[in-house]
């Protein structure tokens, strides 16, 4: 099993605007595996930036939660002299 480079599960976030709370994510749940290619489409006001704002550590959801694997150290390679 693959663990996913970027997990998303039931993200939710409103913001204040004035006496009123604005929805900008419903329950949006995202998996994107290790070398990816992802695209976000939608009408303007979508959610599209919120999302990606989300998963750029940029903000924090309202409820939900979101997960990146512990990068783990690289493998190093002694220089071999042949």
């Amino acid at each position: 099993m693959t663990v996913p480079c970027v997990s998303v599960h039931e993200v939710v976030k409103h913001y204040r605007l004035g006496t009123g709370l604005v929805q900008a994510l419903q329950g949006i749940s995202l998996e994107v595996a290790d070398a990816e290619f992802v695209a976000l489409c939608g009408a303007s006001g979508s959610g599209k930036t919120t999302v990606l704002n989300l998963i750029g550590c940029l903000g924090q959801p309202t409820p939900g939660r979101s997960r990146w694997p512990v990068p783990q150290e690289p493998h190093r390679h002694e220089d071999r002299h042949d």
